[in-house]
């Protein structure tokens, strides 16, 4: 009972109009007293049918999900678990009728998971889908209920029955494991797991001392002396590999370029929490704003953060500590509010390229590990180093003190182990401003012997 699916018959009946019927068809088909009507069941209709499903499907995930911004890791998530829906409905359409396609099954279908989206939402709020139970009861049942009565309502107790079984359990199980429920663990391992929770009243009660104590020791600058200062950042705090890089550099801009009392450190470390400052929003601009006043106008900032990345991010959530990632506005805010004179800013995490242009300006060196959609290597656990990280620090500044110099040795140095490891080149990048240059070059004179 399917009717044509061109583009003309589509329009012609009122687009709006067809969508909302259909609408309508699904609803009072899943009402007591099914509606025998058919479903419109052109092309252009599923076409809409599977656009109000990402957008319906978009406001739950954002609002019941994630909380925060939409992240590039939520969205590979949230993409996944519409694309699992449509293919499912698609299927138990073909199941249904024993091969062949039947799109007014296949459209109601998607309506159908658009109200059971809708029924999620709802329920999201009366009962907070956390856990088995909360995400069984508050998501999954709500979201799958309109199309297993619709099927039922379509094709029949029996054959509905059949394929509305098959729809719970597909849609069912990889609907709790997209939204993060385990589904092979049991609740040791999973406890296990778990990132550590930090005693979150005394790790904060602790800040302003910890931030104090760093910034009482910065040594001003010498007017007329080009100077190195630093604020160094270390996001993800579940691998130390992170923690380490920082430390190393530290030690290495005190013994090389004579930066010792003009370092501030700021360290999300799960292992020791309350050893430095936290990297957070508040610390990193209370941490520039002091370098900014210290420094005079011939002085160079290094800023320099390693973390896990994604396009527009850095990570830096701690479970029970801090909440939200450290996204390109924040930093291109909190820079251009601390009024640094010249700024060599380092990047390093996997994507740090989308940071170029929200950072760029005349008085800046940005230097990333990786271009703005590609990776990055080396953040494992047990590293010293990431491998740009070693690349441009140990490697590129022991050949030369130049970080223009050294980001292109560096460059050099990556592209040629991904390439003998086989791995996506990285592509780090290099972005001068107009300025930068020449109060690098003052700088480096002070440097030679």
């Amino acid at each position: 009972m399917s009717e044509p699916s061109g583009t003309s018959e589509v329009l012609s009946g009122g687009l709006l109009a067809r969508s909302v019927e259909n609408l309508s068809t699904v609803i009072r088909r899943i009402l007591p007293g099914a509606d025998t009507r058919p479903v419109h069941a052109g092309s252009t209709d599923a076409l809409v049918a599977f656009v109000v499903l990402i957008a319906i499907e978009a406001l739950v995930y954002v609002i019941l999900v994630s909380p925060g911004s939409l992240t590039y890791w939520e969205m590979r998530g949230f993409a996944g678990g519409v694309v699992f829906h449509v293919l499912a409905a698609l299927l138990v359409a073909v199941a249904a009728r024993r091969g062949e396609v039947v799109p007014d099954l296949a459209v109601g279908l998607l309506w159908a998971l658009t109200i059971g989206l809708v029924l999620a939402f709802v329920a999201g709020f009366v009962i907070p889908p956390d856990g088995w139970l909360g995400w069984i009861i508050g998501y999954a049942l709500p979201s799958m209920l309109p199309a297993v009565l619709f099927l039922l309502a379509t094709l029949g107790p029996v054959t509905g029955g059949i394929a509305a079984l098959a729809f719970v359990v597909s849609v069912g199980l990889v609907t709790l494991e997209w939204a993060g429920v385990p589904l092979w663990t049991n609740d040791e391992e999973v406890a296990s797991e778990a990132p550590p929770v930090p005693d979150t009243e005394a790790l904060y009660a602790a800040q302003p001392d910890l931030l104090r104590q760093q910034t009482a020791a910065l040594r001003s600058g010498q007017a007329g002396v080009p100077e190195l200062f630093a604020v160094l950042g270390a996001g993800h705090p579940y691998e130390g590999v992170f923690a380490r890089e920082v430390d190393a550099v530290a030690d290495q801009l005190a013994t090389d370029f004579g930066a010792e009392g003009r370092v501030i450190r700021l360290v999300n470390d799960a292992a020791t929490p309350a050893a430095l400052p936290l990297l957070n929003r508040t610390n990193l601009a209370t941490a520039l704003f002091s370098v900014g006043r210290a420094m005079n106008e011939e002085d160079i900032l290094l800023l320099f953060i390693t973390s896990h990345g994604a396009p527009g991010l850095l990570s830096t959530w701690f479970n029970g500590a801090i909440s939200r990632d450290l996204q390109t506005g924040d930093l291109a805010r909190i820079l251009d509010e601390a009024r640094i004179p010249n700024a060599v800013i380092v990047v390093s995490a996997c994507y740090s390229g989308s940071f170029v242009e929200a950072l760029r300006a005349s008085n800046r060196l940005i230097l990333t590990a990786a271009r703005a959609d590609r990776a990055s290597f080396g953040c494992a656990a047990e590293n010293e180093w990431t491998d740009w990280g070693r690349a441009f620090f140990q490697e590129g500044l022991a050949e030369s003190f130049d970080p223009r110099e050294a980001a292109r040795i560096a460059q050099d140095i990556v592209a040629e182990n991904e390439a003998r490891e086989g791995y996506d080149a990285s592509q780090p990048q290099i972005a001068e401003g107009a300025s930068i240059g020449a109060a690098l070059d003052r700088w480096l004179a002070t440097l030679q012997p």
